[in-house]
């Protein structure tokens, strides 16, 4: 099946033509997640994905090497959490036009530690290109192919450096004329109340939009081998009462000036909604 059909249930179409963004992110969604249910406390169901181009390989390489200890701690912690974790490229790391190869590696939503360490040890890393990377692709297979819970909290975690590929971009016989505008696919998330959350290891401003667009969270971060504590830290602030506590205590007692801006994006978020 080719990668670019669309879902036959799909009835957005797609705008060939980029979105300017006239109002406050957070005004525009705010009624889209006033409408939606509410969610249960601690139910928490969330993908990670990881940029594995170049550079970026670093930040899931950080992750591999505590991931025995990592994922354990955070089950113990969060009994009702799903974690699903996303590694990616770029178009030219795609086997063909039908094949993601290793472009696109991903495990759905799961309480299955053993299969989450098995899974983040042998993802491979893969070598981009051109600088921009397929990160509107990636939001729209994780939004639409993703198992969401019913009365969960929905969270993407993108831990990323570059920017989208632009409308109309092509490359080789993989893509031709992009046609994703990753400001729609962020809209069709926040409809889901599924926030995105990001790290602003560049400057790239769209980070920022994107998760304002999501009513998610941006946050800095730059130190590849700290990325066991982001992920702790991301999900401890949106799991269980438990976990909850447990943030408030690794907030508390922090003292290293760049994890506790990221420790203070997240409370912020959860001192400003509801979830």
């Amino acid at each position: 099946m080719s990668i670019f059909k669309r879902n036959p249930k799909e009835t957005t179409t797609v705008k060939t033509t980029v979105t300017v963004v006239t109002e406050k992110p957070e005004e525009t969604n705010k009624k889209a997640f006033d409408e939606v249910a509410p969610h249960e406390v601690g139910k928490l169901d969330m993908v990670i994905a990881f940029d594995t181009t170049g550079s970026m390989a670093a930040y899931i390489g950080a992750v591999r090497q505590e991931v025995a200890d990592l994922i354990p701690r955070l089950f113990k912690d969060n009994p009702d959490l799903r974690l699903g974790i996303v590694a990616f490229g770029d178009y030219c790391d795609m086997i063909n036009a039908e094949k993601f190869g290793k472009a696109y590696q991903c495990i759905m939503p799961t309480d299955n530690e053993n299969e989450l360490v098995r899974f983040i040890k042998e993802s491979q890393d893969t070598s981009g290109g051109d600088g921009d990377e397929f990160y509107e692709l990636v939001i729209k297979k994780i939004v639409e192919e993703t198992p969401w819970r019913e009365g969960s909290s929905r969270t993407i975690l993108l831990i990323a450096d570059a920017e989208p590929h632009e409308l109309g971009y092509t490359y080789e016989n993989i893509i031709k004329g992009n046609q994703i505008d990753w400001r729609e696919e962020a809209r069709k998330a926040a409809a889901q109340k599924i926030k995105i959350d990001t790290v602003t290891i560049t400057n790239a401003p769209w980070f920022r939009e994107l998760s304002a667009l999501t009513n998610g969270t941006s946050v800095p971060f730059h130190t590849g081998y700290k990325t066991g504590r982001l992920v702790e830290a991301a999900i401890y602030a949106k799991g269980s009462r438990r976990s909850r506590m447990m943030f408030d205590k690794l907030y508390e007692e922090c003292e290293d000036p760049e994890m506790k801006e990221v420790y203070s994006g997240y409370r912020k978020e959860r001192e400003e909604t509801d979830f």
